[in-house]
């Protein structure tokens, strides 16, 4: 039995219920999160949605630790800003939006995150993948029963005595 059609359908509702999730909750910084949302599926009962790693963050949130900031961070983070329009700030006062200023701030944005987490870990609703799951299994699992049973019925032979 051929399971990928309706594997492809259920994660397609699926990926949609998170990118509606993304939008609602104002998750949507870059776009590269919910852009990269992808539905990889084969005939047998092996389908996943797979996307840029961070995105499990955005469900979770992020614990702070102490721990060093790597160039790749900085850089998400200065990618960030520039899809908010965010200027270089310090104590308060823009700067000028020099190339030096906008890897400070970003720097000093980074380690934040590093040293208490992020806004989901401290309260703010984040991704619900579990919900978006639960909410479009029903549907899912009805449709893969009434395959089986047609497909039951189809290679049920009668022997006759």
């Amino acid at each position: 039995m051929d399971f990928k059609q309706e594997n492809t359908a259920f994660l397609r509702n699926v990926k949609q219920d998170i990118q509606e999730q993304f939008k609602n909750r104002d998750l949507i910084a870059s776009g590269f999160a919910v852009n990269s949302l992808k539905i990889v599926a084969n005939q047998f009962i092996n389908a996943q949605i797979v996307g840029r790693k961070y995105t499990a963050y955005l469900e979770t949130g992020f614990k702070g630790k102490p721990k060093n900031v790597s160039r790749r961070f900085i850089d998400g983070i200065i990618a960030w800003m520039a899809s908010r329009g965010i200027a270089p700030m310090r104590n308060g006062e823009v700067l000028p939006s020099t190339s030096t200023n906008i890897k400070r701030s970003a720097f000093g944005i980074a380690r934040g995150i590093v040293s208490r987490g992020t806004s989901i870990n401290q309260g703010r609703q984040g991704l619900e993948i579990e919900v978006a799951i639960q909410k479009n299994m029903t549907p899912y699992l009805e449709s893969i029963g009434a395959n089986y049973v047609a497909t039951f019925k189809e290679k049920l032979k009668i022997k006759k005595s």
